[in-house]
C-alpha cells in the first residue's frame, strides 16, 4: 500500500446521519455561514476572532496546536505575516475550526488548496480532524513527506 492509499483509507469521510443529526447539521451550517460572512478580510484579524470565538488564550492554543507562543503572537499582530501551511493546519486543529472557516483562513493567509496531492491531504485533514488527534494528523503529514 502506498502513502496516498494509506491516507485515503484513514480518512473515510462518509457518515450515516440519524434523524436528529440532520437538523443539527443545518443549524451548524447556518451559524457557520453567518459567522463567515462577519469576518474581516485580513488574516490577523480573522485569526484573532477565531481565537476569541474558541475562548482560547495564546498559551492554551500553544498547547493544543504544538505551535510556539511567538508564532501565535505573530499571527495575531504582524501584518503581513504568513505562517507555513503546516503551522496553519495545526492552528486550525487547535482552534477546532469548522472546515469552511479553516479554508477561509488558509485563503486569507494566501494559500489556495487545489488538486495537488499535498493540498488534497490538507483538505482531508481539515475536513476530518474532529475525528482524529493532532498526533495522527502529524503522522499522516510525515508519512506523506516520505
Amino acid at each position: 500500500m502506498n502513502n496516498f492509499q494509506y491516507i485515503q483509507q484513514t480518512f473515510l469521510l462518509h457518515k450515516d446521519l440519524q434523524s436528529g443529526e440532520i437538523e443539527e447539521v443545518i443549524k451548524v451550517s447556518q451559524n457557520v455561514s453567518s459567522y463567515l460572512q462577519s469576518l474581516p478580510n485580513s488574516f490577523s484579524k480573522t485569526f484573532q476572532m477565531h481565537m476569541k470565538r474558541a475562548g482560547l488564550t495564546i498559551e492554551e492554543l500553544e498547547k493544543r496546536s504544538n505551535v510556539s507562543k511567538n508564532t501565535i503572537i505573530r499571527c495575531r499582530t504582524v501584518i503581513p505575516y504568513t505562517p507555513s501551511k503546516e503551522t496553519l493546519l495545526r492552528l486550525c486543529i487547535g482552534m477546532d475550526l469548522e472546515f469552511p472557516l479553516a479554508i477561509d483562513l488558509f485563503r486569507k493567509a494566501g494559500y489556495f488548496l487545489g488538486n495537488r496531492k499535498e493540498d488534497v491531504l490538507y483538505i482531508l485533514i481539515l475536513s476530518s480532524f474532529d475525528h482524529y488527534r493532532l498526533s495522527l494528523c502529524e503522522r499522516l503529514l510525515s508519512v506523506y513527506a516520505e
